[in-house]
């Protein structure tokens, strides 16, 4: 119902500003600013009425109608869809439109979209003092616990995102709703300004704790995607029992951005068995006991983007980025340093591209595979443990900076191992 009134809003905004003279009747800044229109007769300090006295009943009732919109929901490519459609039918109308027409066009339109109305993307908020009785649909109604998150029935595309500062333990969140190519279901941060919403960061990052005891399956992640066209950005993710976050299987089109990882018992970040999945300008540390700092294998494995990452400190069995069976990966710009198994490892990969990464170890012999020195930099293999469906073919290694390993750089051709 309220994006049914903000499309009447922009609609009949628009329409009057090109058929009518407006006179200012009052400062809205906030509606107007968020419905986007920078055109004359609805910038940021105007909302206006129309002149013609006989109308100007019908004005206030579509303006007191919007002014109940929950605006903050339209963002980005929405909001200017919404402001093309307003002044297309504008078009249509024509200088000679009688008022009863652009009366009735508005409502009209919006009986036509309500039955629509749920394709539309939402954002919902969290934070440590909300209330899960809310909607979460606002700050001031935001909700408190990932239990809420979970358990709610999200429709394709909505958002969520936590408050900056906050932190949330003990439990593991689950994506179970899908995105799409152009809407993608994120998962971020959020902090206020000035009364509003602001999708990203200020001060810290919100952080998802698993305690170490959660979840349950060692080969889940703390935060569990199970859907495609999923973003994962400006969260901490800590402390999980099994992997930090698991695209495996189920989520194509993955995306993580910004994110820290640390303290995960089996892997950072898994796009095993996934297509087209992107982990860039993040950081994954301490993964401690069985696991990579980010994983790639599988027959299904295709097309993801390793990039600019700060990969480092692990003492488990953890190469920094393992490309199992992958196909078209792109490893770039990478720092990766005192990964205890190896720095890049391609198995069994076909047409990677790895190149721009710094690969290195210090003196720190916790995060030596060898007792004299530390393993590989960059290891190529096609070791028949793994199977040997395909061989790794059209590989291309370039300006990479590699130092300080017990090899900077190993290839091992139909090895016994």
């Amino acid at each position: 119902r309220d994006r049914c009134i903000c499309v009447s809003y922009v609609f009949l905004l628009s329409s009057f500003t090109s058929l009518w003279h407006f006179t200012t009747l009052t400062r809205c800044p906030d509606l107007v600013d968020h419905i986007g229109l920078g055109t004359a007769g609805t910038r940021q300090d105007r909302l206006c009425r129309c002149r013609w006295s006989r109308s100007a009943k019908g004005c206030q009732k579509y303006i007191l109608c919007s002014t109940l919109t929950v605006l903050p929901h339209f963002q980005g490519p929405l909001r200017r869809e919404l402001v093309s459609y307003s002044f297309a039918i504008t078009g249509l109308c024509g200088g000679k439109a009688k008022m009863k027409i652009i009366c009735i066009l508005p409502l009209v339109f919006c009986s036509l979209l309500a039955t629509a109305s749920n394709g539309f993307a939402r954002s919902y908020y969290v934070k440590p003092d909300g209330n899960d009785t809310f909607d979460g649909t606002s700050d001031r109604t935001a909700w408190r616990t990932l239990d809420k998150v979970n358990s709610f029935g999200f429709s394709t595309g909505d958002d969520v995102y936590f408050k900056s500062g906050g932190t949330w333990r003990g439990k593991a969140l689950t994506v179970d709703w899908a995105g799409g190519p152009s809407d993608r279901a994120n998962i971020g941060a959020y902090y206020v300004e000035n009364g509003k919403e602001i999708h990203g960061v200020i001060g810290t990052r919100p952080i998802i704790d698993g305690n170490n005891k959660v979840p349950s399956n060692t080969f889940r992640g703390l935060i569990d995607v199970q859907t495609p066209y999923v973003r994962i950005e400006n969260i901490i993710v800590q402390g999980s029992n099994g992997e930090g976050i698991d695209f495996r299987d189920r989520g194509d089109n993955g995306w993580v951005n910004n994110c820290l990882i640390r303290d995960a018992w089996r892997r950072g970040v898994d796009f095993s068995d996934v297509d087209n999945g992107v982990l860039e300008h993040s950081e994954i540390t301490n993964v401690d006991n069985f696991g990579n700092g980010a994983m790639v294998r599988g027959v299904r494995s295709n097309g993801t983007i390793i990039r600019y990452n700060h990969i480092h400190e692990s003492a488990g069995w953890s190469e920094a980025v393992n490309a199992l069976h992958s196909d078209n990966m792109q490893i770039i710009g990478n720092v990766i340093y005192d990964t205890w198994a190896n720095g890049i490892y391609l198995d069994h990969a076909v047409a990677p591209i790895v190149k721009y990464n710094i690969v290195y170890y210090t003196r720190n012999k916790k995060y030596w595979r060898r007792p004299s020195a530390p393993f590989f930099g960059i290891w190529i293999a096609d070791e028949k443990s793994q199977g040997t469906h395909h061989l790794g073919r059209d590989q291309v290694i370039m300006y990479n900076f590699i130092a300080s390993t017990g090899s900077n750089f190993k290839l091992t051709r139909n090895s016994t191992t």
